[in-house]
């Protein structure tokens, strides 16, 4: 017997597990059609109306009246977050290597980069909200 003989457990190693609109939106209970999965896999993604219906093959009237149900609403706005979820996740996994880039950079014995990372630190921390401490105290 060979590896390949049970298809339906074999999974390349590469492959990602990452949901997509199709996990979700495939069950029974929900009745959407393939264009429609693909659909708000893109709208999720941020793509155009008009884009989605050129590439989905529907007419753009089509695709209003799906983003006028519920149900497809509620499905592009859950993908929606799912994404936003993994990208944000991913962000807050890159804020410490950034930070410590920006540090070396700080201490950069070339002044244009010196002044770069303190220019990108000072953006960031937005100085102009920062409380100034000689308001807080009582004269």
């Amino acid at each position: 017997m060979n590896h390949f003989d049970n298809d339906d457990t074999m999974t390349p190693e590469n492959t990602r597990n990452h949901p997509t609109a199709a996990d979700d939106l495939n069950d029974p209970a929900r009745d959407l059609s393939d264009k429609q999965c693909i659909a708000i896999e893109m709208l999720a993604a941020g793509k155009q109306p008009g884009q989605v219906a050129r590439v989905i093959e529907v007419d753009p009237k089509t695709l209003y009246t799906w983003r006028q149900q519920e149900s497809f609403r509620r499905a592009v706005m859950s993908r929606r977050r799912q994404l936003w979820g993994d990208i944000s996740t991913r962000l807050r996994g890159l804020a410490h290597p950034a930070i410590d880039e920006l540090e070396t950079q700080l201490f950069d014995r070339y002044d244009r980069a010196r002044f770069r990372a303190a220019t990108s630190i000072l953006r960031m921390i937005d100085v102009k909200k920062c409380p100034d401490p000689e308001e807080g105290e009582d004269s």
